[in-house]
């Protein structure tokens, strides 16, 4: 099931990507920030006249951390979803952001009850960019 279908019409070129934004308050009560890339996906040229339907299109989320960590206040985490298109005889990229939330939710058993899972943790480091896992989606 998809949550977002585009449907550009009559555009060259569209891309799809997954950023990342951290804001956190460090020692010196100064708010920093810092933005990555996490995936995209890229299709070419649309011919004038005709559509295109991105339907069901995968995008690789590597494990992260979910975006509203409860009682903390000292960092925020954001995740987006942005579409780009670059129309043909428009010098400016029309960008669209879509915040998204991704979240922690316990999965259960048929029978209702928490399935628990071993070893389950939040990573400790920002994650890093694998293009290899899934060369046949990603640029």
């Amino acid at each position: 099931m998809s949550l977002v279908t585009i449907k550009p019409i009559n555009q060259p070129n569209h891309i799809i990507f997954y950023s990342l934004t951290i804001q956190y308050t460090a020692k010196s009560k100064i708010v920093q920030s810092e933005t990555r890339e996490l995936a995209s996906l890229q299709k070419g040229r649309i011919d004038p006249g005709t559509t295109d339907h991105w339907k069901n299109e995968l995008l690789y989320i590597p494990p992260l951390p979910p975006t509203n960590l409860r009682g903390c206040h000292l960092i925020k985490i954001q995740y987006d979803v942005y579409f780009m298109l670059e129309p043909k005889g428009v010098d400016k990229v029309l960008k669209l952001q879509l915040p998204i939330m991704i979240a922690t939710y316990p999965i259960r058993n048929s029978d209702g009850t928490l399935q628990r899972r071993k070893g389950t943790s939040y990573p400790s480091t920002l994650p890093i960019f694998r293009p290899w896992l899934n060369t046949s989606k990603l640029k």
